[in-house]
């Protein structure tokens, strides 16, 4: 208890409320010692009251302010508040993820820099025009962001509370529902064509059957040195080519069936298969680089039908590498789930405008002579009756690599 003095002295017990009505006497006017008394127990509880309201409000404040930065970062997707300026002001924790940057060393940096590694705007980014027209914008960006594809959305955000000067940004990826679209519309068309291929093909070969049997026997019949013989095989050689056409035409119709598949050994299917690509390899100067795993669960299939894949690709690697090369076969098993196998060659490459097309029915960038377009396709579609799936990597000049995943039995 503090203890009142005067003049050096102290102030007895029995002074006390004098000495406190004499100063609150000169502080306040009052002239009344219990009224004075009253009004400031009345003070203090008031103040205890609105000292308790600002906690309480405080606490209602902070309570707020975690809730918003755990939801903020409870968003799976990347979130962002970005200003007229494209400089970072807030982001999640997946922004921080994805972008692959501390999330306390990006504040105030740019977004485009940060998120997508680039020195200028996304293509496509939709922050300017929800800023101008004060409403929400969408859009699919044009360009990849750490080799995925995103969906941007963003939302009118007011910053310095002088008219909209920031967008929150949300990005939701869209890779793997974009490859969902085109492999379904690549099985439709696939489904089409095949039916289509198929009735052409059968309609073609019996007139072509019997092209190529009277330019035989016209062949045996002239002379050597006849002038006819020349064309005569010229005949035969075009025939033999839409016979090879209708041939692939018929392969890329037919459809396996469940009891001609069976459990089936990789790695002892891809070595029947390389005795078949020998002369290439040796002609072209090209280096087989075979890397089998010891051990690889089987799968069901057909083995006519997946041997038809792999010397379909093998051969189209080895064509890739007209000056010699290193051709990679590589096995493995991918956590007992699927069984991939790998063709990577150190080839000519293919551009990213063709890369896309690679599987169409009649697509190729070989010469009209070496090739009808067809080989792919026909991959493309036994692997899905099988169930599996491809993958192709490439790059200009550098070489081309074909991943597939063939599902364990």
């Amino acid at each position: 208890m503090v203890k009142l003095k005067r003049k050096g002295k102290k102030i007895s017990k029995k002074n006390k409320n004098t000495h406190a009505f004499i100063f609150c006497q000169k502080t306040t006017g009052d002239s009344s010692p219990k009224i004075l008394g009253g009004k400031i127990k009345r003070n203090y509880k008031l103040l205890e009251e609105r000292i308790k309201k600002l906690e309480q409000l405080v606490e209602i404040i902070s309570r707020g302010k975690y809730q918003w930065e755990a939801t903020f970062d409870a968003i799976t997707s990347p979130v962002m508040i970005v200003s007229k300026d494209y400089n970072i002001e807030r982001a999640n924790v997946s922004f921080a993820k994805i972008s692959g940057h501390d999330i306390t060393k990006i504040i105030g940096r740019l977004c485009y820099e940060v998120f997508a590694g680039r020195s200028e705007p996304c293509m496509g980014c939709p922050l300017k025009e929800t800023i101008s027209t004060d409403a929400p914008v969408s859009c699919l960006l044009t360009n990849k962001i750490r080799k995925r594809d995103f969906e941007a959305h963003a939302y009118p955000y007011v910053l310095e509370g002088n008219g909209v000067d920031a967008a929150v940004m949300y990005y939701r990826d869209v890779t793997e529902e974009i490859r969902l679209q085109q492999e379904a519309m690549q099985q439709e068309k696939m489904a089409a064509i095949g039916l289509l291929a198929g009735g052409i093909a059968h309609e073609i070969n019996n007139p072509l059957g019997g092209i190529l049997a009277f330019t035989q026997l016209l062949m045996r019949d002239v002379k050597d040195n006849d002038a006819l013989l020349h064309d005569l095989k010229e005949i035969e050689c075009a025939a033999m080519r839409c016979k090879k056409i209708v041939s692939d035409l018929l392969d890329f119709s037919r459809i396996s069936k469940e009891k001609e598949k069976c459990l089936v050994d990789i790695n002892p299917l891809l070595e029947k298969v390389l005795p078949f690509i020998s002369g290439d390899l040796k002609s072209l100067n090209i280096d087989l680089i075979f890397n089998k795993a010891k051990k690889l669960p089987q799968i069901l299939g057909n083995p006519d039908r997946i041997q038809q894949v792999f010397l379909n690709l093998l051969t189209n690697a080895c064509h890739a590498m007209p000056h010699g090369g290193t051709l990679r076969l590589k096995t493995e098993a991918d956590d007992n789930k699927s069984v991939v196998v790998t063709i990577a060659d150190t080839g000519v490459g293919i551009s990213p405008d063709d890369l896309n097309k690679i599987f169409e029915p009649f697509y190729t960038t070989k010469e009209s002579s070496k090739g009808t377009g067809l080989g792919l396709s026909i991959v493309y579609r036994i692997i899905k009756e099988h169930n599996g799936q491809i993958y192709v990597e490439s790059k200009l000049g550098k070489g081309t690599k074909f991943t597939v995943h063939f599902p364990v039995a």
